[in-house]
């Protein structure tokens, strides 16, 4: 999996440490951590929002829960 490379400037233009770490498509966070052997709570996840007329992402602690309000 890799990340858009705008989204990797926007975190080195504002001074935030992160590492990038290669592995196999996954179906949750969880399982992301699980097959990186890194602590859940040591990740982040990304959801997009959105409206009729636009999207957001949003990057949020993996732990958290998402749920659609429709």
């Amino acid at each position: 999996m890799s990340v858009a490379i705008t989204f990797k400037e926007f975190l080195q233009n504002k001074g935030i440490e992160f590492d990038v770490i290669e592995h196999s498509r996954t179906d949750s966070a969880l399982r992301t951590s699980e097959a990186m052997h890194v602590p859940g709570d040591k990740m982040a996840k990304s959801v997009l929002v959105g409206d009729d007329q636009s999207y957001l992402m949003v990057v949020i602690p993996a732990p958290t829960d998402c749920s659609s309000s429709d």
